[in-house]
C-alpha cells in the first residue's frame, strides 16, 4: 500500500492495463455521427464504460459514459435512439497526465463523483482513460 500511497502514478496504471490487455491501445473513440446503438455495440465489443467522441476532423470533442447513455435514455425515452449521440457528450472533460500521482487522481475522482478521467500526453493529446475500476485493480494487484 505504501507504493500506491506515495509513488504510484497514472503511468503505472497505463502499464498495468497494457500488460493485462496488450492489443488495446488505450484510446477508444467513435465518430459523433454514430447512432446510439452503434455506440452501445462499440462499448460492449470493447468491454469499456466510456469512449471518446470525435468530429469529422478526428478531433476529440468529449467523452460518453454508460451513465451518460442511461441519463439520455431516461430523459428522452425511445426518442433517445433517434437523437445524435453528440447531444449527450460531456464537453468539459476532466483530465490528468501520465506522471500525476494516482492517489491525487483517485481523490479528485471521489470528490467530483466521477468514474473516468481522460489522460493527456505531455503534448496535450488524449491518450486514454483511467477509471476508478482501473485504480482499484491496480491497487489490489499486489
Amino acid at each position: 500500500m505504501l507504493f500506491f500511497e506515495n509513488y504510484a502514478t497514472v503511468e503505472d496504471v497505463i502499464n498495468f492495463k497494457q500488460s493485462e490487455n496488450p492489443e488495446h491501445d488505450g484510446l477508444l473513440k467513435i465518430p459523433m455521427t454514430a447512432t446510439l446503438l452503434q455506440l452501445i455495440d462499440y462499448m460492449a465489443d470493447h468491454q469499456v464504460g466510456v469512449v471518446f467522441l470525435h468530429d469529422a476532423d478526428d478531433q476529440i470533442i468529449g467523452l460518453i459514459s454508460e451513465r451518460d447513455i442511461i441519463r439520455h435514455i431516461a430523459m428522452n425515452a425511445l426518442e433517445a435512439f433517434e437523437k445524435p449521440i453528440h447531444m449527450m457528450v460531456r464537453h468539459s472533460v476532466i483530465t490528468c497526465k501520465r506522471g500525476d500521482k494516482l492517489k491525487a487522481v483517485a481523490s479528485h475522482m471521489a470528490e467530483q463523483h466521477i468514474r473516468h478521467v481522460a489522460i493527456l500526453s505531455d503534448k496535450g493529446e488524449y491518450i486514454g482513460v483511467v477509471s476508478s475500476s482501473d485504480i482499484e485493480l491496480f491497487a489490489g494487484k499486489g
